[in-house]
C-alpha cells in the first residue's frame, strides 16, 4: 500500500465528489473569453492537459464579472457565446475524470494594477473602475482613489453573479468558486474592517461586513438550487502590519487586517449562507508573499491557520501554499487537519505532478523552485503566464511531446540543440526553451521523450 493513498480517496464537496485530494487553485492563466466575445480554445486545452495529469478539482484562472477597466463588459452577458463551447471542453475534462469549478469575483477594488497613463487614456473608464467598499487609496499607487459602490451597484453584481453562475451550470461545469474574502480583492475590502467605513448595511460589523459575499452565495443557491456547489476563496488571516506593509512568519505583530480571533467567525457566518466549500491560504496584496509565496517562504507555510480554521466548520477545508511536500501532505489528510491539498505553480512545472503521486515516483516531479519568473513575472509584465522550468506551458498542443521511432542523433533536432546550445544565453530560461522548442517543431525528426 502506498503511503500516498490517502490523498487519493475521494473528496466529497456539496452533492459532488472529485476523485481524490488536489485541487488545482486559481492562479493567472488563460482568459475563458477572448476580447472579441468568443471562446478561448487555449484555455480549454491548457486545463485538459491537468485533468489528465490526475488532478481531482480544478479551478481556472479568476473570471471577472465585469472588466477590470470600466467598459462594461459583463460576463453574465456572454450565454450561448459561453455555454455551448464550454460544455464541449467540459466533457472532455470530465472524460479525463476532473471535476471544475469556475471562479467568479466581483473585482479588484484597490488592488487593481493601474497607474495614471492608463486612467488618462481611452483604455479605462475611470469612475467605473477604480471602486472599493469605501474611499481607499490604490494598493500600488497610493495617490490613486478608489470611490465606495453605490448599494446599487452592489446588488447589480449580487444578480449578475447568480446569472453568472446560472451559465455554469447549463454548461456543465460542476460548481463555482466565489474569490471572495480572500486576498484583498473587493469583497475582502468589504469584509476588512479596517477597509470598510461604510454606515450603511455593508458595513460596521461583521454580518454587514460580509453581507456583500453572503448574498452572492444566496443568490447563486437562488439561481442554480441548494444542491449546486459554492466554494469560498478565504484568506483565514490578512497577515498585515498596516497599508502596504506584510508581516514575516514567525514575527510578532498586530494584524490591521482580519485576525485570527475574528477568523472563525467570518468562516462560520459563510458556511451558514450556503458556502459548501471553503478554500483556504493567507494574505492580501498588502502582505503578497503569503498567497502568492517565493522561495524564501517556508514550504507549507499556511497550514497552521488552516488546520486552526478547520476546528470552527463543518465543510470541506482546502489548504494552500506552497504545499509540495507530499509527505507532509499526507499526513494532513491521513490525520483530518484538512481535507484537501491546494496547488497551482507546481502544475504549471509539470502537470503530471498528481499522477507521478499515485504512481508512488515523486522523485520524477519537475519541482516548482518558486522563482516567480515565468509565472508572475509574465502576468504582472501583462504577457501570458509561463514557466522557467516548462517551456510548453500554455501551448502544450503545439510542443505536445510524442513517442519517436526514430533515435536522436544525426538529423535536423540535432542541428538545431547544438546552435540553441552554441546562441548567446537568455535571462528569460522559457523563452530560450521555447525557441528550442520552436526549431525543433520545424524540424521533420519526430521528437522524443528525452528530447523535451
Amino acid at each position: 500500500m502506498s503511503k500516498y493513498e490517502c490523498l487519493f480517496t475521494p473528496l466529497k464537496i456539496g452533492t459532488i465528489e472529485s476523485r481524490n485530494r488536489y485541487v488545482m487553485c486559481a492562479m493567472g492563466g488563460p482568459k475563458v473569453m477572448n476580447a472579441d466575445g468568443t471562446f478561448n480554445e487555449d484555455w480549454a486545452d491548457f486545463y485538459l492537459v491537468r485533468a489528465k495529469g490526475g488532478v481531482g478539482l480544478i479551478i481556472p484562472a479568476v473570471v471577472h464579472l465585469v472588466d477590470m477597466f470600466g467598459q462594461g463588459v459583463w460576463f453574465n452577458h456572454y450565454g450561448d457565446a459561453f455555454v455551448k463551447p464550454m460544455s464541449k471542453a467540459m466533457d472532455k475534462i470530465h472524460g479525463e475524470g476532473s471535476k471544475l469549478f469556475l471562479q467568479i469575483t466581483a473585482g479588484m477594488g484597490r488592488v487593481l494594477q493601474v497607474n495614471t497613463q492608463m486612467i488618462q487614456s481611452e483604455v479605462m473608464n475611470a469612475d467605473a473602475a477604480l471602486v472599493a467598499a469605501s474611499p481607499l487609496h490604490n494598493v500600488w499607487d497610493r495617490s490613486i482613489e478608489h470611490r465606495a459602490l453605490t448599494k446599487e451597484e452592489i446588488q447589480e453584481r449580487v444578480k449578475a453573479f447568480g446569472e453568472s453562475a446560472r451559465m455554469c451550470k447549463d454548461a456543465g461545469i460542476d460548481g463555482v468558486e466565489i474569490h471572495a474574502v480572500h486576498e484583498g480583492y473587493l469583497l475582502d475590502q468589504f469584509a476588512i474592517e479596517a477597509m470598510n467605513s461604510r454606515t450603511d448595511e455593508y458595513g460596521g460589523s461583521l454580518e454587514n461586513r460580509l453581507r456583500f459575499t453572503c448574498e452572492i452565495i444566496r443568490e447563486i443557491k437562488k439561481q442554480c438550487g441548494e444542491d449546486y456547489p459554492v466554494s469560498v476563496r478565504y484568506s483565514v488571516a490578512s497577515k498585515m502590519k498596516g497599508w502596504n506593509q506584510g508581516a514575516l512568519p514567525g514575527e510578532s505583530y498586530k494584524e490591521f487586517g482580519r485576525s485570527l480571533e475574528e477568523s472563525p467567525a467570518a468562516a462560520r457566518i459563510l458556511v451558514e449562507a450556503g458556502a459548501d466549500m471553503l478554500n483556504c491560504d493567507n494574505g492580501t496584496y498588502d502582505s503578497w508573499y503569503w498567497s502568492h509565496p517565493p522561495v524564501y517562504m517556508p514550504v507549507g507555510h499556511n497550514i497552521p491557520d488552516c488546520t486552526f480554521i478547520k476546528n470552527y466548520v463543518d465543510v470541506p477545508v482546502i489548504c494552500a501554499g506552497r504545499m509540495t511536500d507530499n509527505d507532509l501532505n499526507a499526513k494532513l489528510i491521513r490525520e483530518n487537519k484538512v481535507d484537501g491539498i491546494g496547488i497551482a505553480r507546481p502544475l504549471l512545472a509539470d502537470p503530471d505532478f498528481v499522477n507521478k503521486v499515485k504512481a508512488d515516483d515523486v522523485a520524477d516531479i519537475r519541482p516548482c523552485i518558486g522563482c516567480h519568473v515565468g509565472c508572475m513575472g509574465e502576468v504582472l509584465g501583462a504577457r501570458h503566464i509561463s514557466c522557467a522550468l516548462n517551456p510548453a506551458v500554455m501551448v502544450e498542443k503545439e510542443y505536445e511531446i510524442v513517442k519517436t521511432d526514430s533515435p536522436p542523433g544525426g538529423s535536423p533536432l540535432s542541428a538545431a540543440a547544438s546552435e540553441a546550445w552554441r546562441s548567446p544565453v537568455s535571462p528569460n530560461c522559457a523563452a530560450m526553451n521555447r525557441s528550442f522548442l520552436r526549431r525543433a517543431k520545424n524540424s521533420e525528426a519526430p521528437l522524443s521523450p528525452l528530447q523535451r
